[in-house]
């Protein structure tokens, strides 16, 4: 009772009673191992010692590992300066943050296809409501709700406004010598 005890508060992430039990086995085997040899045994000598299969031992290995935090300091071996630490939060990438490459690339493209829609005719609320429903320079399009909304319109105006823009898009298009938008 006492032995079951220290595990739930002896470790981190809490284990089954088995798996300590076995991770104790395997640490005791390891210690063992290591002073007869000198050297760090390999999982597949380890299993040979426990007569465990080399896949368990390896499981239980990678138990054994201590959790570490994200906040904890990691400092550069290079450097001995404070000012060269960081954490590991800093080095792992942002999921929700954008590549600066694509950032640009799509800013400058929305520009252009602004200014091929300004050339043919649209004035700002029109290319505004063309970004807006086709989501150009946003994660996703909008309903044209949303866009009434924004716009401050009524959606049927919404819908008589992007009619009127894309007749306007594509007159020009047929007509304008440049292909390129």
């Amino acid at each position: 009772m006492i032995t079951r005890a220290i595990n739930k508060q002896g470790r981190l992430i809490r284990a089954p009673d088995n798996k300590v039990l076995d991770l104790s086995t395997l640490n005791q085997a390891q210690e063992e191992c290591l002073r007869k040899s000198g050297y760090e045994p390999t999982p597949e000598e380890l299993a040979e010692c426990l007569d465990w299969e080399t896949q368990t031992v390896e499981r239980l290995l990678v138990g054994m590992r201590e959790p570490f935090s994200l906040d904890q300091t990691l400092s550069s071996a290079s450097n001995s300066d404070s000012r060269s630490d960081f954490t590991l939060l800093d080095v792992l990438p942002n999921e929700n943050s954008v590549d600066p490459e694509l950032a640009v690339i799509f800013n400058f493209q929305r520009e252009k296809l602004a200014n091929w829609l300004q050339k043919a005719g649209l004035d700002e609320r029109e290319i505004t409501l063309l970004f807006l429903i086709y989501g150009v320079g946003q994660k996703q399009k909008k309903t044209q709700r949303e866009v009434a909304q924004v716009l401050g319109v009524s959606h049927t105006r919404v819908w008589q406004y992007k009619k009127r823009a894309l007749e306007k898009a594509r007159a020009y298009a047929i007509t304008s010598p440049s292909k390129e938008v």
